[in-house]
């Protein structure tokens, strides 16, 4: 019978309900790491009441500290340490097919691992700074493109420093468990009885791959939340092993310490990559330490890439003692540091043209899915779009001008070929728009290069302070790559005549955030669309640029949901917001006979053939369900509202929901006014054309100014407002753009009835005001695209008609044969 390891002596942490409450929604997200348990949590956890303090997270956080105290039974040992083995192909440092195992361990493993480290964050990010960026540090990952790239360019006239690149190989399976399980229980008490629970050292626990079961006995487990902070207090002994960092004070676990200790300008890592940068007799005195070093750790080097900072033909560098000791050179001293180029510019420029070609391979293969929908949502969201953000923001744009220039141009194709369009530069232009001016959030890569790039380095720059003492804020000194971002990002604002919001180069990070940056330049993209647009396309943006008109871009494609587009509604969509002809004009409506424009905007008013009926009662019933959801007790279209007063006002239904009970939603009217006499709500919805003929000059105006009006125009007609009033009845229009807007008091009504909802269903009202918001924007979208595709197919049938009647004539009316005609 297996003995239940002993943890006397050790610290206990506890995972706090709110930790619970957080981590648990990322379970399910990935299914290899949670699997169906994970899925069971969440889903649970959106069926229960949504809250922190649940019986239900009560439950699941106590079973989550019995686990964290070790106490599990002991047989369970090797199977809440072990996991499903997971094998994803990866490309080698030498460009060779490998494979990396992955063992991330179940929904409960992994919930108490992310929790538990939250709680020991903050200590092992003070243990492993300066030298380890890959835990809990902001932008660790883009510190050492940095370092290397300012280093080189200090010492590009010192024929004698040298750069050394490393990677580890298979880091942390291999890192030795003994080794980090001693360290953590020094540095973090909090995590060992976890840690030595899940990585016995006595017994085996057990990977599951395929039809395998493959015994775990030494190093960790890659996956793991855990396992990134074990490996890193692990390689800091190396860092403690050189001389430049003491060990803990007591430490049970020591390595041999160079003497002298090695005289260093760079020696910072992330994760398992790092480098080592000074004179060369330095670098590789460190470089042989570590190799008899590391062994004794479970460590060793699976590439090790050495150059000059002078440059290949101003050096003085022997590189034969580097390659004996497994070096590979490079003698123009460029290199690739966590995928970010540093070295002469004809390299770093052909490096990021590898890189936005592989990316757009990716572009491309996502624009010829067959679902345009699931396209668009990939492509702005995905398309490997991430890799080329952190390109941009560890890589100055001359170096990548071009790359981005190709990969932004391979996204206008995708996106062309996906919405089945031809696009003009006019077009792509609003498409590059955010969603709130009125575009599709396809935000080109070249245009926030600039912004990227200022924003890393000014998160960054202490960290690089804290690694070396001549790490510089360069932004003073003309012809830098810091003063150029700034210089191009000014000038922009300058010429877009917004001089008010040009760029400080300070080293403030919260000044320079890239999301502050961006914004400035998406204002610059949009100001160089007004210069070409007409009064005619000005109005049309505005209509995109009212409250929630964009919300149809952000709803994720599920026909489960019923938030799913298809190819015909995805196509109109996006035509009716780029301006572009979708059916023929100059000829009489098919169904009410008035006049038919080119760009669709009569189908959206006409009054005939039902359509506006159909939309306006598809939206009150929405808004119905969600009310009766909130506990509102709706009534659609309530009689005899205004019974006491005499016929036929009497008779009027001017509530196409009556909420007899509106609750809080009362008090959170959209004018700030809380009355006390009205008991209940009259919700009055309706659906408008922002740029049909009586609303156009509103939009002109500004956005959600046509449904303003509207609104406004509702409470004067038949001074229903005041009516209402004198019944005890709020009267309060709830006015909708078929272009997908809204004004603000439609939209802060709708804040509310999802607010109300929330609280009645105990779920988060955030979650079910987009729920809400995704529903009746695909109402709008999909009526919009139907009324359209009605009269379009009406007018071609019509105009097919004579030629089908010409064609039976031809066929019954034709000439008697000659034997017949002579009769």
């Amino acid at each position: 019978m297996p003995v239940r390891p002993s943890f006397r002596g050790l610290f206990k942490a506890t995972i706090a309900l709110r930790a619970t409450y957080r981590i648990l929604p990322s379970l399910a997200a990935h299914v290899t790491c949670g699997g169906d348990l994970g899925t069971f949590c969440y889903a649970a956890l959106c069926e229960g009441e949504g809250d922190a303090n649940t019986p239900f997270i009560h439950v699941l956080t106590g079973f989550a500290n019995l686990l964290a105290d070790g106490q599990a039974p002991a047989h369970m040992q090797a199977y809440v340490g072990g996991a499903r083995g997971t094998a994803l192909r990866k490309v080698s440092k030498t460009g060779g097919a490998d494979v990396r195992p992955v063992c991330s361990g179940e929904a409960f493993r992994r919930l108490v691992g992310k929790a538990l480290l939250a709680t020991e964050i903050q200590t092992l990010r003070d243990h492993l700074l300066p030298f380890q960026f890959a835990v809990g540090v902001k932008a660790g990952a883009e510190i050492l493109p940095h370092l290397a790239r300012q280093w080189r360019a200090r010492y590009h006239s010192d024929s004698s420093r040298v750069l050394l690149t490393f990677d580890e190989g298979n880091a942390h399976n291999e890192v030795d468990r003994h080794a980090f399980l001693t360290r953590m229980r020094e540095v973090c008490p909090g995590l060992s009885r976890w840690l030595e629970f899940i990585y016995p050292t006595a017994t085996a626990t057990k990977v599951f791959y395929r039809d395998r079961v493959i015994p775990s006995e030494a190093g960790g487990q890659q996956g793991c939340p855990l396992m990134a902070a074990c490996h890193a207090v692990v390689q800091r002994m190396l860092h403690e092993s050189l001389g430049l960092i003491a060990p803990p004070g007591g430490s049970a676990i020591n390595v041999p310490v160079l003497n002298p200790p090695a005289a260093l300008d760079l020696a910072p890592n992330f994760a398992d990559d790092g480098m080592l940068a000074g004179p060369a007799p330095e670098v590789l005195r460190a470089l042989r330490h570590l190799k008899r070093v590391m062994p004794s750790l479970g460590l060793r080097f699976s590439s090790l890439l050495v150059g000059p900072a002078a440059g290949e033909h101003a050096h003085t560098v022997d590189w034969a003692p580097f390659v004996a000791a497994g070096c590979a050179v490079t003698e123009a001293g460029n290199f690739e540091i966590l995928k970010s180029p540093v070295g002469e510019l004809d390299f770093a420029r052909d490096f990021c043209l590898q890189t936005a070609l592989k990316q757009a391979k990716v572009v491309d293969a996502i624009s010829h899915l067959p679902d345009p929908h699931c396209a668009y949502y990939l492509l702005r969201y995905s398309g490997n779009a991430s890799r080329m953000t952190y390109l941009t923001r560890t890589t100055p744009k001359q170096c990548c001008s071009s790359a981005l220039t190709h990969f932004d141009y391979t996204v206008q194709e995708a996106f062309g070929r996906l919405a089945g369009l031809e696009l003009t530069q006019q077009m792509w232009l609003q498409a590059t728009l955010a969603t709130r001016d009125g575009g599709f959030g396809l935000r080109p890569c070249a245009d926030v290069a600039d912004a990227a790039y200022l924003a890393s380095r000014a998160v960054s720059q202490p960290l690089g302070e804290a690694v070396w003492g001549d790490f510089c804020w360069e932004a003073d000194h003309p012809g830098n790559f810091l003063e150029a971002a700034t210089a191009h990002c000014n000038s922009m604002l300058i010429a877009a005549g917004m001089p008010d919001r040009v760029i400080a180069a300070s080293r403030d990070a919260a000044a320079l955030s890239q999301r502050r940056v961006t914004a400035c330049m998406d204002a610059c993209r949009l100001w160089r669309w007004q210069q070409g647009a007409s009064a005619d396309d000005v109005s049309r943006l505005n209509t995109l640029r009212a409250p929630h008109a964009g919300q149809i871009l952000h709803v994720v494609p599920s026909p489960t949901l019923d938030t799913h587009l298809t190819r015909q509604e995805f196509t109109y969509m996006a035509a009716l917001r780029l301006g572009v002809d979708v059916m023929d004009g100059n000829h009489p409506c098919s169904f009410c006979a008035l006049p038919v424009d080119s760009k669709g905007r009569h189908a959206l008013s006409c009054m005939a053939g039902g359509d506006a009926t159909a939309v306006h009662h598809t939206v009150r019933d929405v808004l119905h369900d969600y009310c009766d959801l909130g506990g509102l007790r709706p009534t659609l279209e309530a009689p005899n509202l205004l019974g006491e007063l005499p016929v036929p006002e009497g008779g009027r239904r001017p509530a196409d929901v009556f909420l007899c009970r509106p609750g809080l939603l009362l008090q959170r009217l959209p004018d700030g006014t809380r009355p006390h006499c009205p008991q209940s709500l009259a919700l009055d919805v309706a659906v408008i054309n922002a740029l049909g003929e009586k609303h156009w000059r509103a939009t002109a105006s500004g956005a959600g100014a046509a449904a303003a009006a509207y609104a406004n125009l509702k409470r004067s007609h038949l001074d229903t407002a005041r009516k209402c009033d004198q019944a005890g009845i709020r009267f309060q229009p709830v006015v909708l753009e078929a272009q997908g807007g809204y004004d603000k008091e439609a939209a802060a009504i709708i804040h509310g009835i999802a607010l109300e909802a929330g609280l009645a269903l105990r779920r988060d009202p955030a979650v079910v005001k987009q729920e809400l918001l995704s529903k009746l924007a695909v109402v709008l979208c999909r009526a919009a695209a139907h009324s359209i595709d009605r009269r379009r197919r009406a007018y071609q049938r019509l105009e097919a008609r004579p030629a089908a009647q010409q064609a039976h004539l031809d066929r019954h009316c034709h000439d008697p044969p000659a034997d017949v005609a002579g009769l």
